[in-house]
């Protein structure tokens, strides 16, 4: 039986700190850096005060983030801040990393979780359970359209617990597998199963699967979607495969409408002006480069809807706005949400 190597925090509430928490940090791991990598180098696990330091460190960052250490790639340990799956605190995480130190002989550092590819002979030990990662399975469906694998994780150890007290063990695996980053680019669905999966495989089996996806996968491509909203025909053209996290930044979702002006009978749009609509938004597109990332479009109820996601510059709306009263005689409406977590390609 091998221990889970790595050394996970969540810190209480923290005293005040310099205005800019993450400066602060950066300031106070000059010196506890040192502390904490000698003592990993004579074998000793931090002490209790030492984790509460780190975390309350942490905490002040914000209150939704944790911490972890664990052997490093290149160095001999790492440190890395993870969100726990909130989109919007991914970005943040990436501002801590981007004012980290140089990479030392004892120190590198993540903005996520990093993945070990789920080696069999480690344990995860949690509130005295022992999950052995030669136990784990895993149900594996593969979703090429959306470039993601949908998973149902068994152990015989989730019989004995409930949905909640399973996603912890559940998570931490499918992170030590694969990378946090990994899981929530390329993992979709996440079920935990009380008995076995038909068919159930390895965790090597679900990183061969994710491995095949990134050889095949092209965030160029865009999908024909037809289905209906309210009992109207929509038609969508849509990418699918786009990856949140590579556009890392852009956390608002940009709403063009556009009234057509001869719709079908059905709402949709006839083949003249749907022409004029496509050399409408590649004009667009190419206008805004890389300040927006195109989500798509849809036809429906006498309307174009183009999706695209930024990041909320007043700049750029107005850039949309007038490229939009420039080039076309439809009727617009711009709106903008807040939406770190890209629900728009949820919704397909």
């Amino acid at each position: 039986m091998s221990w889970f190597s790595k050394l996970v925090g969540r810190g209480e509430k923290a005293e005040a700190l310099p205005s800019d928490p993450i400066d602060a940090f950066w300031k106070w791991w000059e010196r506890a850096s040192v502390r904490l990598a000698a003592g990993y180098d004579r074998g000793e696990q931090p002490n209790e005060a030492l984790v509460q330091e780190i975390s309350e460190r942490v905490n002040a960052i914000h209150e939704g983030l944790a911490w972890e250490t664990g052997r490093g790639k290149s160095s001999q340990h790492h440190f890395a801040l993870t969100a726990e799956g909130d989109a919007a605190l991914r970005v943040t995480t990436q501002r801590w990393l981007a004012r980290a130190p140089k990479a030392s002989k004892s120190w590198e550092y993540y903005a996520a979780r990093q993945g070990s590819g789920g080696d069999t002979r480690r344990t995860l030990t949690i509130d005295g359970r022992e999950f052995d990662y030669a136990d784990f399975r895993i149900g594996l469906d593969v979703d090429e359209s959306h470039a993601l694998v949908h998973v149902a994780v068994y152990h015989p150890q989730f019989a004995q617990l409930s949905e909640g007290e399973r996603a912890q063990p559940l998570f931490l695996f499918l992170d030590d597998v694969l990378g946090e980053d990994a899981v929530t680019s390329w993992v979709g669905s996440v079920d935990s199963a009380g008995e076995l999966p038909d068919g159930a495989g390895t965790a090597g089996e679900l990183v061969e699967a994710v491995r095949k996806l990134r050889v095949d996968w092209d965030d160029q491509t865009v999908s024909l979607l037809e289905g209906k909203r309210d009992d109207a025909p929509v038609i969508a053209m849509m990418r699918l495969k786009l990856k949140r996290l590579d556009y890392l930044l852009h956390d608002h979702h940009l709403k063009l409408l556009l009234d057509l002006r001869q719709p079908r009978e059905d709402g949709l749009c006839f083949g003249d002006e749907n022409e004029e609509l496509g050399a409408f938004e590649e004009g667009l597109l190419e206008e805004l480069g890389h300040r927006a990332v195109w989500i798509g479009h849809e036809t429906v109820s006498g309307q174009r809807i183009i999706h695209f996601h930024a990041d909320g510059s007043p700049a750029l709306q107005d850039a949309i706005q007038r490229y939009t009263d420039a080039h076309g005689d439809w009727e617009s409406e711009l709106t903008v949400a807040y939406d770190p977590g890209w629900e728009v390609l949820k919704r397909y």
